[in-house]
């Protein structure tokens, strides 16, 4: 019963500190509320892809460090990160290594398709010395 008790007042003081309606009384060194910034990707059961962002922490450092992590991101730059992650997944046999392999098969698919699309000359050479 005072696990309930305490857990209850952690909620009531979460929801005090977020919408700014504090006391005197309320001792708000003991609750530790962190605010995030977060992207989040899933695949649903129709694997569909959803994009979910969520700002916690709106302000001006914040936000533009989350900038930065978006460049960082799709420049490529958290591809050791995720890769670190999804061997540590097999290690820890969070995930089957073969559902990893197919992971990896799709991400490096579409790399090295990517790859040869970005190597391939823009202006074909016969369009451009065609003779007929």
């Amino acid at each position: 019963m005072i696990y309930f008790k305490k857990l209850w007042n952690s909620i009531v003081n979460y929801f005090k500190i977020a919408y700014g309606i504090t006391n005197n009384n309320t001792d708000n060194s003991k609750l530790n509320i962190t605010t995030t910034n977060s992207i989040k990707f899933e695949i649903d059961e129709w694997n569909r892809f959803i994009l979910t962002i969520r700002i916690e922490n709106a302000n001006i450092m914040a936000c533009e460090e989350f900038g930065k992590m978006l460049y960082l991101l799709n420049d490529g730059r958290y591809d050791q990160k995720i890769l670190e992650v999804l061997v540590e997944l097999g290690k820890n046999k969070e995930l089957p290594m073969h559902n990893i392999q197919q992971i990896m098969s799709g991400w490096t698919t579409l790399l090295a398709t990517e790859m040869d699309q970005n190597n391939s000359p823009y202006i074909k050479p016969t369009e451009v010395f065609n003779n007929k």
